[in-house]
């Protein structure tokens, strides 16, 4: 992942669950950090995923939380 948010061929880059591959220690935080940080300037990054830790929420510059209102399968 890293080799392709360098490059900067792409503007866009999602990490889907990558938060929740923190919550197990499957990445580091610190690791996560210095690529927000060293990203080409025009890459915008979208780390989705539960249980964000907040060394991560200090460096993002957009945190959302979602809630459920209604769900199909609660019906």
């Amino acid at each position: 992942m890293r080799k392709i948010i360098q490059k900067g061929r792409h503007d866009l880059v999602i990490m889907d669950e990558v938060n929740i591959a923190l919550y197990y220690k499957l990445i580091k935080v610190d690791e996560l950090i210095e690529l927000i940080r060293n990203k080409p300037c025009h890459v915008e990054l979208v780390l989705t995923g539960k249980y964000a830790p907040q060394e991560l929420i200090e460096v993002a510059d957009l945190v959302s939380e979602m809630t459920e209102v209604k769900h199909y399968y609660q019906l």
